[in-house]
Protein backbone atom coordinates (compact mmCIF):
# COMPACT_ATOMS: atom_id res chain seq x y z
CA UNK A 1 0.00 0.00 0.00
CA UNK A 2 1.18 3.68 -0.53
CA UNK A 3 1.83 6.39 1.89
CA UNK A 4 -0.21 9.42 0.59
CA UNK A 5 1.01 12.75 1.81
CA UNK A 6 -1.51 14.98 0.44
CA UNK A 7 -5.25 15.89 -0.56
CA UNK A 8 -7.05 14.83 -3.53
CA UNK A 9 -7.89 17.13 -6.15
CA UNK A 10 -12.16 16.65 -4.83
CA UNK A 11 -11.13 16.97 -1.03
CA UNK A 12 -9.74 20.77 -2.47
CA UNK A 13 -12.38 21.46 -4.32
CA UNK A 14 -15.12 20.65 -1.94
CA UNK A 15 -12.67 22.79 1.30
CA UNK A 16 -13.05 25.72 -1.48
CA UNK A 17 -16.73 25.62 -2.07
CA UNK A 18 -17.46 25.10 1.71
CA UNK A 19 -15.53 28.21 2.26
CA UNK A 20 -16.99 30.09 -0.87
CA UNK A 21 -20.82 29.42 0.44
CA UNK A 22 -19.53 30.34 4.07
CA UNK A 23 -18.26 34.05 2.55
CA UNK A 24 -21.52 34.36 0.64
CA UNK A 25 -23.59 34.43 4.09
CA UNK A 26 -20.68 36.53 5.94
CA UNK A 27 -20.09 39.11 3.67
CA UNK A 28 -23.34 40.82 3.63
CA UNK A 29 -23.48 40.78 7.38
CA UNK A 30 -20.06 42.13 7.78
CA UNK A 31 -20.53 44.72 5.20
CA UNK A 32 -23.93 45.95 6.71
CA UNK A 33 -22.05 45.84 10.35
CA UNK A 34 -19.14 48.10 9.10
CA UNK A 35 -21.62 50.60 7.17
CA UNK A 36 -23.47 50.76 10.41
CA UNK A 37 -20.12 51.43 12.40
CA UNK A 38 -19.49 54.26 10.25
CA UNK A 39 -22.87 55.64 10.59
CA UNK A 40 -22.62 55.55 14.45
CA UNK A 41 -19.42 57.39 14.07
CA UNK A 42 -20.46 60.39 11.80
CA UNK A 43 -23.12 60.62 14.26
CA UNK A 44 -21.28 60.88 17.57
CA UNK A 45 -18.82 63.54 15.73
CA UNK A 46 -22.26 65.72 14.84
CA UNK A 47 -22.81 65.59 18.00
CA UNK A 48 -19.55 66.37 19.27
CA UNK A 49 -19.94 69.28 16.52
CA UNK A 50 -22.81 70.78 17.63
CA UNK A 51 -21.90 70.71 21.63
CA UNK A 52 -18.56 72.78 20.36
CA UNK A 53 -21.18 74.74 18.52
CA UNK A 54 -23.01 75.45 21.59
CA UNK A 55 -20.29 76.48 23.46
CA UNK A 56 -19.28 78.44 21.09
CA UNK A 57 -21.94 80.49 20.93
CA UNK A 58 -22.12 80.73 24.88
CA UNK A 59 -18.39 81.44 25.64
CA UNK A 60 -16.52 82.42 23.00
CA UNK A 61 -18.79 84.78 20.59
CA UNK A 62 -19.72 88.35 22.22
CA UNK A 63 -23.54 89.14 22.19
CA UNK A 64 -24.20 85.91 19.80
CA UNK A 65 -27.65 85.92 20.75
CA UNK A 66 -28.28 89.46 20.80
CA UNK A 67 -29.32 89.05 17.02
CA UNK A 68 -31.37 86.18 17.70
CA UNK A 69 -35.11 88.10 18.89
CA UNK A 70 -37.98 86.96 17.29
CA UNK A 71 -38.87 83.03 16.69
CA UNK A 72 -37.72 81.70 13.09
CA UNK A 73 -34.36 83.88 12.99
CA UNK A 74 -31.11 82.38 12.54
CA UNK A 75 -27.42 82.72 12.70
CA UNK A 76 -24.26 80.20 11.22
CA UNK A 77 -21.19 79.36 13.47
CA UNK A 78 -19.44 78.26 10.29
CA UNK A 79 -16.66 75.96 10.18
CA UNK A 80 -13.54 78.37 10.38
CA UNK A 81 -15.25 79.89 13.30
CA UNK A 82 -15.19 76.48 15.44
CA UNK A 83 -11.63 75.45 14.09
CA UNK A 84 -10.09 78.76 15.05
CA UNK A 85 -11.69 78.91 18.52
CA UNK A 86 -9.90 75.26 18.84
CA UNK A 87 -13.16 73.75 19.94
CA UNK A 88 -13.12 71.18 17.43
CA UNK A 89 -10.39 69.37 15.33
CA UNK A 90 -10.22 69.63 11.67
CA UNK A 91 -10.28 65.64 11.64
CA UNK A 92 -13.72 65.81 13.03
CA UNK A 93 -15.06 68.37 10.42
CA UNK A 94 -13.53 66.31 7.52
CA UNK A 95 -15.84 63.28 8.58
CA UNK A 96 -18.52 65.16 7.55
CA UNK A 97 -18.38 66.12 3.92
CA UNK A 98 -19.31 69.55 2.43
CA UNK A 99 -19.92 70.76 5.98
CA UNK A 100 -20.66 74.64 6.12
CA UNK A 101 -21.07 75.49 9.77
CA UNK A 102 -23.91 75.12 12.30
CA UNK A 103 -26.84 76.68 12.13
CA UNK A 104 -28.53 78.29 15.34
CA UNK A 105 -32.45 79.16 15.34
CA UNK A 106 -34.58 80.41 18.15
CA UNK A 107 -37.63 78.91 18.13
CA UNK A 108 -40.79 79.11 19.81
CA UNK A 109 -40.54 79.18 23.86
CA UNK A 110 -37.38 80.71 23.11
CA UNK A 111 -35.69 77.74 22.43
CA UNK A 112 -32.17 77.29 20.59
CA UNK A 113 -32.05 74.26 17.96
CA UNK A 114 -28.41 73.58 16.38
CA UNK A 115 -28.50 72.12 13.14
CA UNK A 116 -25.75 71.40 10.52
CA UNK A 117 -25.27 73.21 7.52
CA UNK A 118 -24.09 71.59 4.25
CA UNK A 119 -22.86 73.56 1.57
CA UNK A 120 -25.59 72.74 -0.89
CA UNK A 121 -28.26 73.99 1.65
Amino acid sequence: MKNKNGFTLVELIAVIVIIVVIFLFAFPKISTLINEGENTNIKLVEERIIESAKEYAYNYSDNFFATLKDEGDTKIITKEELLNSKLVSSSDIEQIEEMFGVKVELTENDQFVYTIVNKSN
